[in-house]
């Protein structure tokens, strides 16, 4: 913070001639592995009168801000501590990371100042008897000092043999004894060196007397204060570090149940997360690679995939007809994609799968007809396609189809005994179903299945040419669908060494199981819970639909139909989004309410996602239609001159469509522009039409 401005060593000390460091940073220094130790400021007194109470301040807001490092401070001024601490008198409360110190290099300093130390209210004080001058009697057993000094360090002078600079005398005794008094009195001690007389004295090889295993047997101790951190992890998780080994994860068991309880209540603090931080972590969780696409991917495989647990939810339409919130999504790509990224969060709804399985309900049940089952598979008959539905929804039990090959589901769609296109269109779209059945036994025989309100969301992979199939079907199957759709190769690709974080653990995916069998159990029982935009919400939606009606009428022939689902899935998004924030928000293990309002927090949720949903369908729908695939943004560079930045770009864009996505987005439509080999990167941030 502060260093003298002639130079260390030119000339004797003058605290006057001390000036701030404008080259320095208060950010430089501070290690990321978590437990790792900050000494402040070697080369100056934090709580020096003349210093800046404004960049102490600075210090003060950068130490709250780093939680996964203890700060050492030490001073000579003693007295001034208290009244330069925050002045909201936080310091105990927020900043246990924190130690403070004082430094006494003879008895007499020691007297000053640890008086003035032991009344400070801090959870870590400590000595620094470096350099010792002189013997020390720390008074340990003096009821003022006694448990209030938690650390002592010391040490020997460093300096020259000649010169202004020499070395001061420190005897060996002298350490020995302060170690001793530490010892007795169950405080940790770190000698810290020898200082340049013991090591000219003891024919010690390390200047300054530093290595430990030159030191005589008498003084080898370095200990530290038992202190920890506790750290969230990237999978949400607290971690425990102790002082004495940055770095190094600590077992919560060998601190007692007090700090078992803690990590607790901790992870239970998950409950009162946004749903941006759940997602977040969520993702985390279950892509440990972190690249873009597939965290991408994963997060809106997600909302599919828990879209199915609300089987109470309404959100109306333009005709005030209730819809289910239940999503299909469609993810299409080459094999070298990634597509079964889709797949790696089904663990979600394991807990609630579990659950279904041990509850017991016989309600309308009869020989014949299947268990309730959340998850069905994509190689099923239509008969019992809507037997599952029928069951599933007299005992409130969600749906989801799930198939990681299109062609699988290609076969039963078109099948000749009983496609099922028709009952995936009115699952779409929540209309009654009914189906008389000539089989199945006496009981079943003749008999007919009404669903009147059938629902389910359905989460299916393949490749571009699985999906030409699917959607060749004579039927509006491929509009009920979300898409999103994945670059890749179609050539060979060399398995290349790992070298990211470690594997998805299953303590992170048991957690998140274990939160999402609560969300579901937070709603279940409710009797058609309405899922409400709220005016602002419906005015945002409003200006996006008819964007987006102006902007596809172009790209998708007119194709209406197609366009007002695909806008109406995006304010179901957000409307997944508004139950998991209200449940998340909640507090309690049931929800009281019969409406869920979707903000304008919710459906900016959504407007996340929603650029590259945008994309995949215009591509969907090219390849359905049989015609080239004519990239969205095309029209805008277009109206561009020949070579353009991101800026005028990210200009036109909003001139154009009336909104302007974030960066994330622009880069991703600038990039997809130079693989369709519209544009080409003449530099960073720079392009040129071909």
């Amino acid at each position: 913070m502060y260093r003298e401005s002639s130079g260390r060593g030119r000339k004797p000390f003058d605290p006057t001639a001390l000036t701030p460091n404008q080259n320095s940073t208060l950010k430089s220094s501070i290690p990321k592995i978590p437990g790792s130790k900050v000494f402040c400021g070697s080369l100056m007194d934090f709580y020096w009168e003349k210093a800046s109470a404004d960049l102490r301040n600075k210090a003060y807001t950068l130490f709250k801000a780093n939680k996964h490092v203890f700060f050492q401070v030490l001073t000579k001024r003693a007295s001034l501590i208290k009244s330069m601490l925050p002045s909201d008198g936080t310091f105990l409360d927020k900043y246990d990371h924190v130690w403070l110190g004082v430094s006494a290099e003879n008895q007499q300093r020691y007297d000053e100042r640890v008086a003035e130390l032991v009344t400070v209210p801090s959870k870590t004080r400590f000595i620094s008897a470096e350099p010792l001058l002189g013997p020390i009697d720390l008074k340990f057993s003096d009821p003022k000092i006694n448990g209030k000094v938690h650390w002592v360090i010391v040490g020997g002078e460093s300096g020259n043999q000649t010169g202004p600079y020499r070395y001061r005398e420190c005897q060996l005794s002298w350490i020995e004894d302060i170690i001793k008094q530490c010892v007795d009195a169950e405080v940790p001690v770190f000698v810290k060196q020898t200082g340049s007389y013991l090591q000219h004295q003891l024919g010690l090889k390390a200047k300054y007397g530093t290595d430990i295993t030159e030191f005589p047997e008498s003084i080898r101790y370095q200990q530290f204060p038992d202190r920890t951190l506790t750290v969230r992890d990237k999978d949400g998780f607290l971690k425990v570090y102790h002082c004495s080994t940055p770095g190094l994860v600590v077992p919560v068991e060998e601190f007692g149940s007090d700090l078992t309880e803690t990590k607790q209540a901790e992870k239970d603090k998950m409950d009162n997360l946004d749903t941006t931080i759940f997602f977040q972590k969520l993702t985390d969780c279950f892509v440990p690679s972190q690249k873009e696409q597939s965290v991408e991917l994963v997060h809106t495989a997600s909302i599919a995939i828990l879209s199915t647990l609300f089987t109470s939810a309404r959100i109306l339409d333009n005709d005030s007809k209730p819809k289910s919130l239940n999503l299909f999504l469609g993810v299409v790509g080459p094999p070298s994609s990634g597509k079964s990224m889709a797949l790696t969060s089904m663990p979600l709804i394991s807990g609630v799968e579990e659950s279904v399985r041990k509850s017991l309900t016989i309600a309308g049940i009869s020989r014949g007809m299947p268990e309730k089952i959340l998850r069905i598979p994509g190689d099923i008959s239509k008969t019992r396609l809507i037997d599952h539905l029928w069951v599933n929804s007299r005992t409130d039990t969600p749906t989801l189809l799930l198939e990681s090959e299109s062609s699988t589901l290609v076969n039963a769609l078109s099948g000749q005994h009983g496609g099922f296109r028709d009952v995936l269109n009115k699952l779409g779209e929540n209309e009654p179903i009914s189906y008389s059945r000539v089989s199945g036994g006496d009981s079943n025989n003749g008999r007919t299945v009404n669903i009147d309100y059938p629902m389910a969301s359905m989460v299916l992979t393949g490749t571009y040419d699985q999906a030409e199939r699917m959607y060749e079907l004579p039927s509006g199957t491929f509009s009920r669908f979300l898409y999103f759709t994945l670059t890749g190769t179609e050539e060979f690709q060399p398995l290349k060494k790992y070298d990211g974080p470690e594997a998805v653990n299953s303590e992170c995916r048991e957690f998140f199981a274990n939160r999402v069998l609560k969300l579901f159990q937070f709603y279940l029982g409710l009797d058609n819970l309405l899922v409400d935009p709220s005016q602002e919400v419906l005015d945002a939606y409003n200006a996006f639909a008819a964007s987006r009606h102006k902007e596809g009428i172009t790209l998708l022939n007119g194709d209406a139909s197609f366009i007002y689902r695909y806008v109406f899935r995006i304010l179901k998004i957000a409307g997944v989004y508004a139950l998991i924030r209200t449940w998340l928000q909640s507090g309690v293990e049931k929800y009281g309410g019969s409406t869920v309002e979707i903000t304008m927090d919710d459906f900016n949720s959504a407007m996340v996602l929603e650029p590259t949903l945008w994309d995949s369908h215009i591509q969907v729908y090219n390849l359905v239609k049989r015609k080239k695939v004519t990239n969205p943004h095309v029209a805008i560079v277009n109206a561009l001159v020949t070579t353009f930045t991101t800026a005028d770009f990210k200009a036109e864009y909003q001139k154009q469509r009336g909104t302007l996505p974030d960066n994330r987005s622009i880069t991703r439509y600038l990039n997809s522009l130079v693989e369709d080999k519209v544009i080409e990167r003449v530099k960073k941030g720079a392009f040129r039409k071909l």
